[in-house]
């Protein structure tokens, strides 16, 4: 008898777990990484490893559920020793209309000399199955946001002093055997900095022979559906540049019109790119850190008239016991995503934490349970 009872019981799951599973009802869910601060406690730093990035690790289909993780890292070198505080946002989304394909790109090599600006773009294939997408959609859209970054200096444990830093991900297409293209671009401008001392070995300029570079991975968030289902609106936020200051942080009140034509419509907010850069006065431009953001928060979206509703700030501070100040140039995109599918919710968070130099940690993140 109890063999014949659960045998009844497997049955009647598969019967019900079959369709929904397979079909349009079944939840898929994501996390977007929309930004990012951090401010060291006792001093300024040098660039050298900075990581924020979010990862999904399982999703329940019938309530989307989602269960994930945040990992938050930096280092200064080996003197001073110091502390960073540091604040992530997130946005968790749960949709039975689009899917949340995940995938890291990277490394992305940059190499050069001090001084120069280091920028490049590489384009990235995978498949949808590799992405951990379930459907084939038949008219396919997709939309490349950020899940998160992460730094590393090469040749100088120490990295160098920040004149800009910048990431971004486009063009996500769709082709039709499956396979999946997009671009990913990382920018970093080491520096010299007007202090006597540049490197723990070098004092006054870093040698003009002595190779710099940065490693960079993106980590991404691939939104998929129908071109039905969903529509995408970019706004590009520009800022700068500021009044020569030493430490400076801009506060922007966004709005925007979505592009979507049905009722039913849900929508949340995703980032994807960034870049801020310092212009200076100076014959040495490069500058420690002492805080640096880029976020974007409280959004709110009406579906009635399609109109969201969001704050962006930007921000950088080289405050410590010598300060040389410098103007601020800043840049973020951030996507409206609107979904045709009452049932899509979303949730925005935020992550902090404090970890030492040289360390880092890992946060449990939930949504929807």
């Amino acid at each position: 008898m109890r063999t014949l009872a659960a045998l009844l019981a497997a049955i009647l799951a598969s019967a019900s777990l079959g369709p929904r599973s397979a079909g349009q009802e079944a939840y898929d869910a994501g996390l977007l990484w929309n930004g990012l601060s951090y401010e060291w406690e006792g001093h300024p730093h040098r660039l050298s490893v900075l990581g924020s990035r979010y990862e999904v690790g399982s999703v329940d289909p019938w309530t989307g559920a989602l269960e994930g993780s945040h990992e938050f890292s930096v280092r200064i070198g080996s003197f001073p020793p110091d502390r960073a505080s540091y604040e992530s946002r997130y946005e968790a989304v749960r949709s039975r209309a689009v899917e949340f394909g995940q995938i890291r790109v990277g490394p992305i090599e940059l190499e050069g000399r001090i001084g120069a600006e280091l920028r490049r773009e590489v384009e990235f294939e995978t498949t949808l199955a590799a992405m951990g997408i379930r459907r084939s959609p038949r008219r396919p859209r997709a939309v490349a946001l950020l899940a998160g970054l992460s730094v590393r200096s090469t040749g100088w444990e120490s990295g160098w002093h920040f004149q800009g830093l910048g990431v971004g991900v486009s063009r996500a297409r769709i082709h039709e055997d499956g396979s999946v293209t997009l671009a990913a671009r990382a920018f970093v401008r080491p520096a010299d900095s007007p202090d006597f001392v540049n490197g723990f070995d070098y004092l006054g300029d870093w040698p003009a022979g002595e190779p710099v570079g940065y490693r960079v991975w993106l980590d991404v968030t691939v939104v998929v559906g129908e071109a039905e289902d969903f529509v995408a609106t970019a706004i590009r936020i520009r800022n700068g540049p500021t009044r020569l200051a030493t430490r400076t942080r801009i506060l922007r009140d966004v709005r925007l019109t979505g592009r979507s034509t049905w009722d039913g419509n849900r929508a949340f907010l995703g980032t994807a790119s960034f870049e801020l850069a310092l212009d200076a006065d100076t014959r040495r431009d490069g500058r420690y850190i002492r805080r640096l953001e880029v976020a974007a928060r409280d959004f709110v979206y009406d579906p009635a008239t399609r109109r969201a509703r969001f704050a962006v700030a930007h921000g950088f501070s080289n405050q410590g016991l010598i300060s040389y100040p410098w103007r601020l140039i800043s840049e973020s995109v951030h996507v409206l995503v609107e979904v045709r599918d009452p049932a899509l919710q979303r949730g925005e968070g935020r992550i902090r934490g404090k970890v030492e130099g040289g360390a880092g940690e890992r946060v449990e993140v939930r949504s929807g349970s």
